[in-house]
């Protein structure tokens, strides 16, 4: 279980990667056309002062002899040079407006064939982006494969937890604090129903590889825990408990619903930015400390809720896991994952 879920991680990061990778080349691209732009707007007008710079050296070329007497003419050595000064200032400005033609045309060269290299990379990179995300797709598959058989192996052991705790009213939770069960309609933690799916509704073909990208899984996720949390110290921070679950790749109802049975969902927490019950420091905001929570359980407990997972983060577990599958089917039911 611990081998795959850094598989999923890794994929994951990979993917981010990769992604990043393209908006960088992205924006060399933009850059690219931009410039390209630009020169072929200047060069109507150098190319129209190059033609007249090689039409006036011609003319200087074709009358050289009448040039030379006029220099030759001048009544003392000053005029002389200065006519001299006067035609090298000419042809040396004549000389600049060919040479920035040439220069022009070089860049236009050399700046199409960057882009056409930098859209070759992002193809490339785009490829590699889709093969990252197939991987991290197939790893969580996978992931949640194995957890879904190791809670049929436990569902005798849930069942009888879930029908134990069902006797009590209250528990003393991962904090140390007493809190009430409450147990929910179905064991069932959504393990087999995917959870990174991100839509409860049918999608067609064209439509389904979005719904497995960070994005829209970060987006839609985002709005169903801020529902959950609504009104908690916690409402607004969706964001981060979706974006580490995908992440690491873990169940994204599972650490707000341990924050519910751990401070409910903030209120009382034994330290600060501490909402679920562990003795460690996590951050010193709360983004920071839920994504350290998370990552602490795709580490420690790996996809989603299970029986021998809640029996490890409070033990014996019974009453502890009861309540946090009520909790994580109040986020979202697994029944719509």
């Amino acid at each position: 279980m611990a081998e795959l879920q850094a598989e999923v991680v890794r994929c994951s990061d990979e993917y981010d990667a990769t992604v990043a990778r393209i908006e960088e080349i992205q924006s060399e691209i933009e850059a690219n056309e931009d410039r390209i732009a630009e020169i072929e707007a200047m060069l109507p007008d150098q190319r129209q002062r190059a033609s007249d710079s090689i039409r006036w050296q011609y003319r200087v070329s074709r009358d050289a002899p009448g040039l030379i007497e006029m220099v030759l003419s001048a009544d003392n050595f000053y005029d002389m040079l200065a006519t001299l000064q006067y035609l090298d200032i000419i042809q040396t400005r004549n000389n600049d407006e060919l040479q920035a033609l040439i220069d022009l045309d070089a860049e236009l060269t050399s700046t199409r064939e960057a882009l056409a290299d930098d859209m070759a990379r992002a193809e490339e990179e785009r490829a590699a982006a889709q093969e990252a995300l197939d991987a991290a797709v197939a790893a969580r598959e996978e992931l949640q494969a194995a957890v879904a058989a190791q809670e049929a192996a436990e569902r005798e052991e849930r069942e009888r937890a879930i029908e134990e705790a069902s006797t009590q009213e209250t528990f003393t939770n991962a904090s140390g604090q007493e809190t009430a069960v409450e147990v929910p309609p179905s064991v069932d933690t959504g393990a087999t129903g995917g959870g990174s799916s991100a839509s409860s509704e049918p999608e067609d073909d064209a439509s389904a590889a979005d719904t497995n990208t960070r994005e829209y899984f970060v987006e839609v996720w985002t709005g169903r825990i801020d529902n959950y949390l609504a009104g908690s110290p916690l409402a607004g921070y969706g964001y981060a408990f979706a974006e580490a679950a995908w992440d690491y790749g873990v169940d994204p109802r599972w650490s707000p619903a341990i924050a519910a049975v751990e401070s409910s969902k903030g209120y009382d927490c034994f330290e600060p930015y501490n909402a679920w019950g562990w003795f460690a420091y996590l951050g010193n905001d709360w983004d920071s400390s839920i994504r350290a929570h998370v990552r602490g359980l795709a580490n420690g407990y790996g996809y989603t809720l299970t029986y021998a997972g809640a029996a490890s983060y409070c033990p014996p577990g019974d009453y502890w896991y009861a309540r946090c599958a009520a909790e994580m089917l109040y986020v979202w039911p697994s029944d719509q994952l």
